[in-house]
């Protein structure tokens, strides 16, 4: 009896408290965090980290996404051609990739250029799951950058290089196959050999294996994929503003996928111009026996006259620019898609010597074991189940380390991606989406870690140092438990997780846990006061039984 007379001053007091919140002045303005370091250490620089979404309709795959993100600690997303229909007969898939460039052009011109040092992420909203932190995929991007522009002046000369301002900045996904371009065309044959080592699937590397279902099994990644894109602000904008002027040009073209390989291609193609012009005697002279003796394969020499290439107009002083920063993420390190690669991965806990060097066995590597432990960026990055909130803390496993996750993972490169896009489709492996939802290492905790998402105090997604400068990057909006919504400005509408992933059939794909659908827990406000109240209607509803005790 003593226990029933504290609950009702308890309800009370909380419900008290939304109505107070309701009704308090709240500012929606995005204020720029300074570059030039804060108060408290003079030493960390801070940045916004921004998580673009295209995606049209609430659906299983989107909640998989947008969870997979929440439960890790990224940025909320905002969600681009939100509620809009694809039905233009005269296009192929209606217009959505059209439309997919217009979306994220559209945001990106709204930052101002104080924004454009910034980073953005864009990846397909429906079939790509993040399993590791937001510092593990940032830190991967610097260290990606990094080779490849060691690459770049190795080729090009540190003084080409520099007067063409040739660099890379914007690192998209890397696949197996030119796709949809033909391989005449700049995007297949001009694109450079792939980082990966020339022998890492054997003497098989790089040749049609005479496999029906997947002749491109044992090709390195070289190719451009558009499911994932990370860059600056400002380099990402110029990309998108070229493809949109691609895109008015021939609106039919099947894929973005198609536009961006074509602008990547033009921008090799452009590289290896450059290159050429500027060999000096000996080089043209070595060329020219090698020419002779061995012939030239096409990456060293691909702006020469070829019998089938669709050739594209040099660049010329005061002509167009095609150098647009663009890279590959050849490793999958950053997002590996599964198209073409359906059998290179498996589920490991890298603790598992004995599975590990099994899976090693069932996908044909002749006993060869190449992943060699957990990665240090993984082993160092916050723990999986490390949560701000302790009431949350609480109901979960925080003594469990990235060892014992059980993680996606490249069995012939060694490599864990930081995100899995399932856009592998023959004989039905699209359905992977469903069937290895519950594979995740999040997956049996998934509520809970989404309340405890919810409730995460206000802080860097990412931080990292390097030469004794400390760098912070911050999510651009304040909220959590849900996504903004692409309006045509700042900050946009506001989505909670109920109102987009809240129906049942929703639900019981995406927590399987018989436990019902998913109800937001009140912890942040709309700003709209509106919606606050029917944030507060739904939580009185929730809570009835107790109030009522």
């Amino acid at each position: 009896m003593q226990r029933s007379s504290y609950k009702l001053p308890l309800i009370a007091l909380v419900f008290l408290s939304i109505c107070v919140l309701i009704y308090s002045t709240w500012s929606s303005n995005t204020k720029v965090l300074s570059s030039q370091g804060n108060q408290h250490n003079q030493n960390t620089q801070s940045s916004y980290y921004h998580l673009l979404l295209p995606a049209s309709e609430a659906s299983a795959g989107l909640c998989k996404t947008i969870f997979s993100a929440a439960v890790l600690g990224y940025p909320t997303p905002r969600l681009l051609n939100w509620q809009r229909k694809f039905e233009d007969e005269h296009l192929i898939f209606g217009g959505s990739h059209i439309a997919k460039i217009e979306g994220v052009l559209g945001f990106l011109r709204q930052l101002e250029p104080q924004h454009d040092d910034e980073l953005v992420s864009i990846v397909d909203g429906y079939d790509v799951w993040f399993q590791l932190r937001p510092e593990v995929v940032i830190s991967r991007y610097n260290e990606i950058n990094k080779r490849a522009n060691y690459r770049i002046r190795s080729r090009l000369g540190m003084k080409d290089a520099e007067e063409n301002n040739v660099k890379q900045t914007v690192v998209f996904s890397a696949q197996k196959k030119c796709w949809p371009a033909s391989p005449d065309d700049a995007a297949c044959f001009a694109v450079p050999q792939s980082e990966l080592a020339a022998d890492i699937y054997g003497p098989q590397t790089d040749h049609d294996i005479d496999d029906e279902k997947n002749p491109f099994a044992k090709m390195r990644q070289r190719y451009l994929n558009s499911g994932t894109v990370i860059g600056p602000v400002g380099d990402v904008r110029a990309i998108f503003e070229r493809a949109a002027e691609k895109a008015l040009v021939s609106t039919n073209f099947g894929s973005d996928q198609g536009i961006f390989a074509e602008i990547f291609g033009e921008q090799e193609y452009q590289r290896e111009l450059i290159r050429a012009q500027n060999l000096s005697r000996l080089q043209r002279i070595f060329l020219a026996l090698k020419r002779v003796t061995v012939g030239l394969s096409e990456l060293d020499d691909v702006t020469s006259p070829h019998p089938t290439h669709h050739g594209m107009n040099p660049a010329t002083p005061g002509g167009r620019n095609y150098e647009f920063h663009i890279g590959l993420d050849y490793g999958g390190e950053l997002s590996q898609p599964t198209v073409f690669s359906e059998n290179d991965l498996a589920w490991l806990k890298h603790k598992d010597i004995n599975d590990i060097r099994d899976k090693s066995t069932m996908a044909g590597m002749e006993g060869k074991v190449r992943v060699k432990g957990l990665p240090g960026d993984v082993a160092a990055s916050t723990p999986p189940f490390w949560a701000s909130d302790v009431a949350s803390a609480a109901n979960l496993p925080t003594s469990q380390t990235w060892e014992d996750m059980a993680v996606y993972t490249n069995l012939w490169t060694g490599t864990t991606p930081v995100a899995i896009h399932h856009n592998a489709h023959h004989d039905g492996l699209k359905a992977r989406i469903q069937t290895f939802w519950n594979e995740t290492w999040y997956f049996p905790h998934l509520r809970e870690l989404l309340h405890a998402s919810a409730r995460d105090i206000r802080a860097p997604v990412a931080v990292l140092e390097n030469s004794g400068v400390q760098h912070e990057w911050w999510d651009p909006t304040d909220e959590r438990g849900g996504a903004r919504v692409e309006i045509g400005s700042l900050p946009g509408d506001w989505i909670g997780w109920q109102d987009m992933c809240g129906t049942t059939e929703i639900t019981d794909e995406v927590f399987r846990d018989g436990k019902g659908a998913w109800n937001d827990p009140i912890v942040f406000l709309s700003w709209d006061h509106g919606v606050a109240e029917e944030q507060v209607a739904r939580w009185r509803e929730s809570h009835k039984s107790s109030m009522n005790t």
